[in-house]
């Protein structure tokens, strides 16, 4: 029998890091921005994936994803609104 463990990585956050997702979430006007910032904030105060995710709407991979995404790049990985996907413009010919 093989048994797979999975070792996960846990983040702190500090009474500052709160404070600059609470002042992002406040000046911040995309909605999409605001929920991945409200996730985040929810993580902040201490809720699990699964809770974040009943009240987001996101996986509970994705809240992973988004909190290890602030903790490598900060509030603008964040809040900064950087689509992917192609970007091709249309010619009349």
């Amino acid at each position: 029998m093989v048994y797979c463990t999975r070792v996960m990585k846990m983040y702190k956050y500090t009474e500052e890091d709160r404070a600059i997702i609470g002042k992002a979430r406040k000046e911040n006007k995309d909605k999409r921005a605001e929920k991945r910032l409200h996730a985040l904030e929810l993580r902040a105060e201490g809720k699990s994936a699964k809770e974040i995710a009943k009240a987001t709407g996101f996986h509970p991979a994705s809240i992973t994803r988004l909190t290890a995404k602030y903790q490598q790049g900060g509030i603008s990985a964040i809040a900064d609104n950087k689509y992917g996907g192609n970007h091709r413009n249309l010619s009349l010919s």
